[in-house]
This record gives structure tokens, sequence and C-alpha cells, in this order.
């Protein structure tokens, strides 16, 4: 919900935290201040590969939210409209294995207006959702527009603080969101109201709004959004990037900052993020991924009216390479395991999902895997958002899809990396073929590979090595690699 900034009276009145609690093997209900109830169903509805998260009134511009759980699996938060003047941040579990592992239950309910893109993040023993809302607009209210958090321990009951995370009160109209986990204390960032630049806190205030003051990035020539946040691991350094709407020729497109520790550093322009001065709009949080192993990363589209290619870039360095696609939109990024980040777009309007992974050391990426978006026989589908958590291994992949005339939902599908299967020659009359199977330029062993009736084992090298005898038919022959933890790989050999 974007609203215009209004000005609403901060009481120093304390008020207690909210719980909702969620009773093992009871329905769902959620429950608003003013003492009306709303079922949530938890049911998963599935369409294709696709299980729905959601359901309730999802905002075409609600951004879903994942957080990689150390126990495997994601804890999932959205926003969405519950009616035209009551908003909530809703929560669900989704499980390793891919099946959904809890009910649809509040984060906070019943709030007047509440951001569209929600974060969550670790808070030592807590998972902890950040969001900017005005809880009322009634007299006394001090949820009046200050960065607000809420607290959970296992994801089914979720706590609101009663301090807060900006001293800011125009976090309620923001036009991005983000936050990170800075060793233990929660830092964020906020493109508040219609600013030029990037408000930014570091550690929960008991005071609301907060009595310790924010800090900016610098000022830029236009309207900052959509702003991301990623911390090295290894420098412990918070890097922002955000998008620079009607900004200088010089300063058009993404551009990031180290913001943490203070001072700051310098304004960096993203490269190629801007083309003869023009560039388009993310749609969503510029994303920006904490590598495992340290480095930020940030992905974007390149070209201008049609992003035909995505760029992968290390703040603060050089380092960085493109990626070929046709009319890129939506794009997040996501840690992976080993150093390995995940690359989530839409393109073609919505009609397909990209989903592919780098290798560890973030040069290359592998197969690009094309998923059809949630849809049904007949009707239109259309992504308004992407996001997931992918640090296990597997990425659990979000998108905020809409099918035909209906309201957006929140979608899950667990998607698995892609094998590379070469094979040499790929047209012969009769001899050798040399299958070789490999992940983001990495050789993978232990591949079994099946051609024309017969399984190999691939060795060290990623290769097995066929034998096609004098005399076989005319034809083409598909070949098939297998492997656990990976989307089957195919080629095919032509025997003439």
């Amino acid at each position: 919900m974007r609203l215009t900034p209004v000005a609403f009276p901060t009481a120093t009145l304390a008020v207690a935290a909210v719980t909702f609690a969620v009773l093992p093997g009871a329905a769902t209900a959620t429950v608003d201040p003013s003492g009306s109830e709303r079922a949530a169903s938890a049911a998963a509805v599935k369409v294709g590969a696709w299980t729905r998260l959601s359901d309730g009134k999802v905002s075409s511009l609600s951004e879903p939210a994942a957080l990689a759980l150390g126990s495997g699996g994601s804890q999932v938060i959205w926003y969405q409209e519950d009616t035209s003047s009551v908003a909530s941040i809703r929560a669900r579990l989704v499980l390793e294995s891919g099946k959904v592992g809890s009910p649809i239950v509040p984060v906070v309910t019943g709030w007047a207006s509440l951001i569209d893109d929600p974060k969550i993040i670790d808070n030592g023993a807590q998972r902890m959702a950040v969001f900017g809302g005005i809880r009322s607009t009634g007299a006394g209210e001090k949820f009046d527009g200050p960065m607000a958090y809420a607290t959970s321990s296992n994801g089914t009951s979720w706590t609101l603080g009663t301090g807060s995370l900006t001293q800011t009160g125009y976090a309620y109209a923001s036009y991005g969101t983000a936050a990170v986990d800075d060793g233990g204390t929660p830092l964020v960032a906020v493109n508040a109201s219609s600013s030029s630049f990037v408000t930014l806190h570091r550690g929960v205030d008991p005071s609301v709004p907060a009595a310790a003051p924010d800090w900016k990035s610098s000022t830029t020539s236009g309207y900052g959004l959509h702003v991301g946040l990623g911390r090295d691991s290894k420098t412990g350094q918070v890097w922002a990037a955000w998008y620079c709407l009607a900004c200088s020729k010089a300063q058009d497109g993404v551009v990031a900052q180290r913001v943490w520790p203070k001072p700051i550093g310098g304004l960096t322009r993203a490269p190629q993020s801007s083309t003869k001065g023009s560039s388009l709009n993310p749609q969503q949080g510029v994303a920006v991924a904490s590598r495992k192993g340290g480095g930020v990363w940030v992905a974007y589209k390149v070209g201008y009216p049609t992003a035909n290619k995505i760029r992968l870039w290390k703040v603060g360095t050089k380092q960085g390479f493109t990626v070929r696609t046709t009319d890129a939109d939506h794009i997040s990024l996501v840690p992976g395991p080993a150093g390995r980040l995940w690359l989530v777009w839409d393109s073609n309007g919505g009609d397909k999902v990209k989903v592919a992974r780098t290798n560890a050391n973030v040069t290359r990426i592998g197969v690009v895997r094309s998923l059809k978006p949630p849809t049904k026989k007949g009707s239109y589908s259309y992504v308004w958002a992407t996001g997931g958590s992918g640090a296990g291994g597997p990425l659990h992949l979000l998108v905020n899809a809409q099918i035909g005339a209906t309201s957006p939902q929140i979608w899950y599908q667990k998607v698995l990396a892609g094998l590379k299967l070469a094979a040499s020659p790929k047209k012969l009359d009769f001899g050798k073929v040399v299958a070789k199977v490999s992940d983001a330029g990495k050789a993978i062993s232990g591949a079994k590979v099946t051609f024309r009736g017969s399984t190999k084992t691939t060795g060290a090298k990623g290769t097995a090595t066929f034998t096609v005898a004098r005399g076989v038919k005319s034809g083409k022959y598909p070949m098939i690699a297998t492997k656990a933890g990976y989307a089957r790989g195919r080629a095919v050999v032509t025997v003439t």
C-alpha cells in the first residue's frame, strides 16, 4: 500500500506486545483489534508443480520474503490486504522436503496500513519480521509510521515488538524496505516517502519512534526506490543497492554504497545498469545477496527499452558477468550452498519463470531452467514478484502470481539445479559417443547416463562413453543424465 506521508501524533504510552498463537491441530484464526475473526485456510492448493501458500487478497505489489532455516526449509512471510482498510502480514513454513510445514498464521493483523515488502531475518534464536505501517489512526497510537518488528521462535506464533527500528516516521510510506542480520543486530534500510536517499538504522530501540538517530546514504539527483541490503560475511561491511528514478545521466540505474560501518563509502553506479541515460525499473527490491564465504552481489536488468540481459556484479569490485535472456523482469538473487547463488527472474512478460544457479566462485551460471508460472487451462498467468531461499541446496522458489482475473497469490515450488549433458559427436553413423555431465562448468562424477537402453556412470571427469554399432537404425536417440539433488539433463544423438 503506497500512501502520501501524513503526520500522526506519537504517544509515549507503552503498549504491551501482542502474541498470536496456533494450537497444534487447531484451525488457524486471525484476530484483529476490533475483535473480528477471519478464518485462514491451512489447505495447500496445488496447480501443476506449484503449491499455493496464501489464502487471501494478496496485492499485486506484495513481495514474498523467505528465511532459510538452520534445520532446513524456509520461513515465508507476505503482505496482504484483508479489506479495503485492513492489512496484515502472514507467515507459513515450508519444509526442506518441499512440503508445506504449517498452517497460515498472522505475523501482525488488523493494521490500517502496511508496506508490501516486509523482510525476515535471523535475530539470535528468534526470527524477526521487519516492516513499516500504521496500526491505527486513532489518537495516542504509537505504531504510526516508524519501522516495526515482530519475532517468533518457531514461525507459528509471533509477537509484536514493543520497540522500533527507525526514528523516521515515514517507514510506513516506504518505496523499498531491506534488512540484514549484522552479527546478531538488525540493520534496516528504507526508501522512506519520496526521498532521494536511503534511511538506515542499526539495532532495536526500546522507544517508538527510535530515540537513537537514523543515518542516510548519499543523496541522489532523483528518487530512491527498491533498496536491497547485503552483509559481507568476511569483512562485516554492509552494502545498500537501490534504483535511482528520474536521476541524472551519471546516476541513472542501480546505485550502490557501503553503508556500514561508518563513515559510509562513496556512491557507485552498477555497471551496465543504464543505457545511454535510460534504465528499467526493477519492479521489486533490487536483488542483493550475501554470498557464503564472503562478498555481496547484486543482479539487475541490462538494456533499454527491453532487458535482454541480466548483470551479476560483486559490489565494490569490477567482478561480474552477464546472462542472456529475453525481456527480463522481477529479478531475485538468493544465497546458495558453498558460495553459489541462485538467480531467478521472469521473461517474456511473465510467460516463463527462469531459474539458474552459479558456480562456487560466481563466475558463470549453470543450466537455465524454464518453469511455467502457476496457471490453469484457458487462463493467462502474470508474475508480479519473485523470491525464495536456497542455502540448503535446492531453491525454495516463491512467486506472487495471478491466474486470470483472480486475486494474486503467493506460490511455492522446490527447484533443483539442472544437469548439463553434452554428447560428442551429436551426429554419427557409427562409433563412440562421449557423454559429459557438468554443473556450471564443473564436471559431475557419479551421474547415471542412459542411452539406447544402456546406463553408465560418469567418472572423475564427468564423462561416460557409449558405442553405436554399425547398422543401428537411423533416427534421433535421447540421452538422459540423472543424479540425486539435480534435475535431469537431456541431449539428443542423431544416427545417420
